[in-house]
């Protein structure tokens, strides 16, 4: 009898083994994929669709939206900072220097900065608020200052870059009115004004010196704007 017990013990645990050997190891064999993952695809990741990211959506990038681009909205310009602005340019300086699209703008923020601008990487449009010298504390109006000429000194910073040159203010009989502004804690906040500032062709270096080029373009740059300040964009 106890013989009996004891083979019918082995071949129990023989059996067993047997069962064991032909369960899904997730070797690829028996899911339906070959990266190695129970995902179903063969991107190597988990999140079910092909493009080779995590975020569980088809584009291939991080950002979490469908449109194309990494810069965590579904607007598909690309654009990293947020915002809804609309901002009008006029004057003399776009005819006479430079012209730059107003269609894509933004205005992102976080405590103490705000910047907002227009255009794209070929002439773009930027006025940022630091926490400076002559950094604006409320909606008034505001004339620029001697340091507000020079993109290392600047609290005021106004800065157009178009057509492989650069433009910064001249303190002379420029302002800039804010009608709605909040430095503290500026995201989600309202965000209106306008500006007339004089603007002159500059050089900066990679230590961000500024100087004027001789015989540059100068001209009047006036426009206005309104919308919403964004969050402040990821560092990449």
């Amino acid at each position: 009898m106890n013989k009996i017990f004891f083979l019918i013990v082995i071949l129990g645990l023989l059996l067993g083994l047997g069962l064991a050997s032909c369960g899904d190891d997730d070797d690829a064999s028996s899911d339906g994929d070959t990266d190695g993952d129970t995902d179903g695809d063969t991107d190597g990741d988990t999140d079910g669709d092909t493009d080779g990211d995590t975020d569980g959506d088809t584009d291939g990038d991080t950002d979490g939206d469908t449109d194309g681009d990494s810069d965590g909205d579904s607007d598909g310009d690309g654009g990293a900072r947020g915002g809804d602005m609309t901002v009008t340019l006029d004057g003399a300086f776009i005819s006479d220097c430079q012209s730059i699209d107003t269609s894509s703008s933004y205005a992102w923020g976080y405590a103490n900065m705000i910047d907002m601008g227009t255009g794209n990487l070929d002439a773009s449009l930027s006025i940022s608020f630091s926490n400076g010298g002559s950094t604006p504390t409320g909606p008034d109006t505001y004339s620029l200052v001697a340091a507000d000429e020079k993109m290392e000194t600047c609290s005021i910073c106004f800065a157009i870059y178009a057509g492989g040159k650069t433009y910064m203010p001249t303190a002379d009989s420029s302002s800039i009115t804010l009608e709605n502004y909040d430095i503290a804690d500026p995201a989600g906040k309202a965000f209106s004004g306008n500006f007339s500032v004089n603007m002159r062709e500059v050089t900066i270096d990679s230590e961000f010196k500024t100087n004027p080029v001789d015989g540059g373009c100068s001209a009047v740059l006036t426009g206005a704007w309104t919308g919403t300040v964004g969050s402040e964009p990821p560092k990449s």
